[in-house]
């Protein structure tokens, strides 16, 4: 699943200026710096509400699923001002 989402990104934003991260992402959450390369990382939170779980038959006690919150974070290396590199990572938290 996050292949797909790692190509997608690394199709659209490799290569390209910093400034379409500000657009896109807004302002990161942290910058890390080693010599003259910079890791960009942004973080987006959502929310998913718990769901009942169709079993294909009716039930008296529902099966539902917990409710949780997705973190995705994104990295983007920038060397002399262009991206370089794309990195995607998500969790879940209960």
């Amino acid at each position: 699943m996050s292949c797909s989402t790692q190509k997608r990104l690394s199709r659209n934003y490799v290569g390209k200026d910093v400034s379409v991260l500000k657009e896109q992402f807004g302002n990161p959450s942290q910058i890390k710096t080693n010599g003259d390369t910079k890791i960009l990382i942004f973080e987006e939170y959502k929310e998913i509400k718990p769901t009942v779980i169709n079993q294909g038959k009716p039930t008296l006690d529902p099966i539902v699923s917990p409710g949780t919150t997705r973190r995705s974070r994104y990295y983007f290396t920038v060397k002399k001002g262009k991206i370089v590199t794309v990195d995607y990572e998500e969790d879940y938290s209960r």
